[in-house]
């Protein structure tokens, strides 16, 4: 777009890559994240990430920088989906501008790269509008003060491992390549220790346009100058918050004005910020000392009239949150609110960003997600795209410990095994009652993290929750207990042929074990989560499984325990 001057002098650009290191890293860290999540960890078996990998080494991040890039976006940490987005548009004479980025929040990087243009004298345009003046092309820059070896010898290397072009500048050699030949052209560079100063695949210019004009080279300055900065303070951005703080979702799309202008300074200040933030159905309010005050409705300053105090549009309890507070724990405020944004502020209460209903809905479904994912004993949300051995490693942990206790239970009923042989029959109900307890289990655990969530409990409320919850499983207990003695003698007496007197004795053994059991049960998953959270463990790891298993245990000891005690030991059958 702007003939070589991306290239014109290798020199200068080296000088500031001292500056800029810990920003271009990171952007590559984010790259190194979506390569590998696109197709796997291995650079052999993935050509994207091969490339980037290509370019960290161009921009000589450390190769342990790099391989502890690719296990992190392996792994399970890594909860920030980056994407890639291209924006067209037009520069000052006709110049055509292709602008790629790496984006946690698409929102805010359109709106970034807009005010971009937009101060360059520069239009955004459709896609395609310019992509067709550009090819997409392997590309690698060498300074020729980095490079001992001969131009001649250097283009035969490149030549014979597949590049399509070399071509010598002034202080630098350019490389270009078919995007499949990249990684070959690359690698043979690499295996004769040619230090190479840019390596990537790029789209290429079929033409390029000489801008002679002083006014026209400082828009397209501007325009570059401000799309660099807005990527630097995108990445200290992402840097600032760890993942799972409020700070992490924000947006700095938004409209703020001072709380002493009057009606109609306000709605010239909307409308001198509107060029840049489109997010505009909120304005926020600051007082002298540049701290959040309050928000107006758009509308509402729509349709004030000049002689209305400011102040009386302004809602001072508008709703807000800090850009530390963890997402898990306002996670519930969040989803109260009913607002389109929401301000993010900092410990001093001033304004750094808004968190959209749209962040506020992924938020919610990315905690709602890791929440299921324990409930249903893994350690981490499945991915469809992940694979199998990482699908493996989140559910193994749980599975072995749910073995263990299964080989516990199973032990259990092998010590009542004199009950099963004396009555058999006693075998047939044995599911019925530990299906039952395994389901209050889970309901219980359900319920208490539900109201852990939502309220902040004392002893009091603990103990007054454990209550009822066993309550309600000694009422549901009874009820359904004493449906099991009617209809299960009756099916023991009829179907089977047994006596009445037997039957019933049968069936009064299941009725009360149901019963007990489902009080006991009531009691566990209410009582685990809460031993949890008191020792600052997330509730929700008391998995159903988890519930479910020590449910059985407790239902097979209740239920043979009360044969052998009852038509055994005391009544001798």
């Amino acid at each position: 777009m702007s003939g070589h001057s991306k290239f014109a002098n290798i020199k200068h650009k080296k000088e500031k890559n001292d500056a800029k290191k810990g920003k271009i890293f990171t952007v590559i860290g984010r790259e190194i994240v979506m390569a590998v999540k696109a197709g796997g960890p291995d650079p052999a078996n993935n050509f994207k990430l091969a490339q980037v990998i290509a370019k960290a080494k161009a921009s000589n991040m450390p190769n342990d920088t790099i391989e502890r890039g690719i296990k992190k976006a392996s792994g399970e940490g890594n909860s920030v989906n980056y994407e890639y987005c291209t924006y067209e548009g037009y520069g000052p004479s006709g110049t055509a501008i292709i602008v790629k980025c790496l984006t946690d929040n698409k929102n805010r990087t359109a709106a970034n790269v807009r005010n971009a243009f937009t101060k360059g004298h520069g239009s955004i345009g459709t896609q395609g509008c310019v992509s067709y003046m550009f090819d997409e092309k392997g590309q690698i820059i060498i300074a020729k003060e980095d490079c001992e070896m001969d131009a001649d010898d250097l283009m035969m290397i490149a030549l014979d491992a597949g590049a399509e072009d070399f071509s010598e500048e002034d202080d630098s050699y350019e490389i270009i390549t078919n995007p499949n030949d990249f990684e070959a052209v690359h690698a043979a560079l690499e295996a004769e220790k040619i230090p190479m100063a840019e390596a990537e695949v790029t789209m290429i210019p079929q033409n390029y346009v000489e801008l002679t004009a002083e006014e026209d080279l400082t828009n397209i300055n501007r325009i570059l100058d401000l799309l660099d900065d807005d990527a630097e303070k995108d990445v200290k951005l992402i840097l600032s918050y760890e993942d799972d703080e409020i700070g992490s979702k924000m947006t700095t799309n938004f409209i703020v004005i001072g709380k002493n202008l009057n009606i109609r300074q306000a709605t010239h200040e909307l409308i001198r910020q509107a060029g840049e933030n489109d997010n505009i159905s909120t304005i926020y309010v600051v007082d002298e000392n540049e701290q959040y005050y309050g928000a107006i409705d758009l509308k509402d300053l729509i349709v004030a009239r000049d002689y209305q105090d400011l102040d009386n549009l302004i809602s001072t309890s508008y709703p807000y949150v800090g850009a530390h507070e963890k997402i898990s724990e306002c996670i519930e405020r969040l989803k109260d609110y009913a607002e389109d944004s929401i301000p993010v502020l900092s410990e001093e209460g001033k304004i750094l960003g808004v968190i959209t209903a749209y962040d506020i809905v992924e938020a919610v479904d990315e905690e709602m997600g890791e929440d299921y994912a324990k409930l249903a004993g893994l350690t981490a949300e499945e991915d469809l795209e992940e694979t199998t051995f990482q699908s493996m490693k989140k559910r193994l942990p749980w599975l072995i410990i749910l073995l263990f206790l299964g080989m516990v239970v199973s032990s259990v009923v092998g010590i009542f095994e004199t009950v099963v042989a004396v009555i058999p029959i006693v075998m047939c109900f044995q599911s019925l009652i530990l299906d039952m307890a395994g389901n209050v289990g889970t309901q219980s655990l359900a319920v208490t993290i539900r109201v852990l969530m939502d309220e902040n409990l004392n002893r009091k409320d603990k103990f007054g929750l454990i209550l009822k919850e066993m309550r309600i499983g000694f009422a549901n207990g009874l009820f359904l207990g004493i449906m099991a003695f009617v209809f299960i003698g009756l099916y023991v007496c009829f179907i089977k042929g047994n006596a009445l007197s037997y039957s019933f004795l049968i069936s009064g053994c299941v009725g009360v074990s149901l019963m007990l059991a489902m009080v006991i049960s009531s009691l566990v998953g209410t009582t685990i989560p809460l031993l949890f959270h008191k020792i600052k463990v997330d509730p929700a790891v008391a998995s159903g499984p988890l519930i479910t298993t020590v449910n059985d245990l407790v239902a097979v000891v209740t239920y043979y325990g009360l044969v052998w005690l009852f038509m055994i030991e005391l009544l001798k059958i």
